[in-house]
């Protein structure tokens, strides 16, 4: 059978999209991530622990969209070579992010690699990036796909705490959104709302 022209281009373009796709998909699961253990689930709730972490960490001022995208900017920076060694320094997943919708303040934080030890870290370019070693602490987590707006990450913190009262859980500090994908990721998103709890026992 003959094939026509129209046909053609969207087999390639078929073929193109599945290779595009493969490679995203193969691309994230590939990427180390943030060690935790799951201790509680309940429908959309997870409740999760986190070992101690080392961070780099940067802080901007701005609104939503802007500090994120800056924050990125900059330790993006630190990672592909802005540092003392011009060392590339592993990807990680997520990156954590918190905007203090008041102050118009917000804190992002990327997760150093296993192998790269706290205080053996090359020296930033950046004076704006620092580092910090977490405390171990209990999270409570709800996730989702796709690309959710400010908006919609408002409606998962809500969901979020509206769980958590049901369970007599208090909470300790502000939200943190872990995003799990570069901009540039289109398929096999993950985006999650997290926040600490001050009272969970196992």
């Amino acid at each position: 059978m003959k094939l026509t022209l129209r046909t053609k281009w969207i087999w390639v373009f078929g073929m193109v999209l599945f290779t595009f796709s493969a490679y995203q998909i193969m691309a994230v699961d590939k990427t180390p991530r943030q060690h935790y253990k799951t201790v509680f689930q309940d429908g959309d709730l997870e409740i999760r622990f986190y070992p101690s972490a080392h961070l780099a960490r940067v802080k901007k001022t701005g609104n939503f969209e802007e500090s994120r995208y800056a924050g990125f900017r900059t330790l993006a920076g630190y990672i592909f070579g802005g540092n003392a060694a011009s060392q590339k320094i592993a990807m990680t997943a997520p990156v954590i992010y918190h905007h203090d919708t008041e102050a118009n303040v917000a804190d992002m934080a990327f997760v150093m690699p296993d192998e790269v030890e706290p205080g053996k870290q090359p020296n930033p370019n950046s004076q704006e990036v620092f580092f910090e070693v977490t405390q171990p602490a209990y999270y409570a987590v709800v996730s989702r796909g796709g690309w959710p707006s400010q908006k919609a990450m408002q409606k998962m913190e809500k969901k979020l705490i509206e769980a958590l009262e049901q369970k007599n859980l208090k909470t300790d500090g502000g939200f943190e959104y872990r995003y799990y994908n570069s901009p540039f990721e289109i398929f096999n998103r993950l985006t999650e709302v997290s926040i600490r709890i001050a009272n969970y026992q196992e």
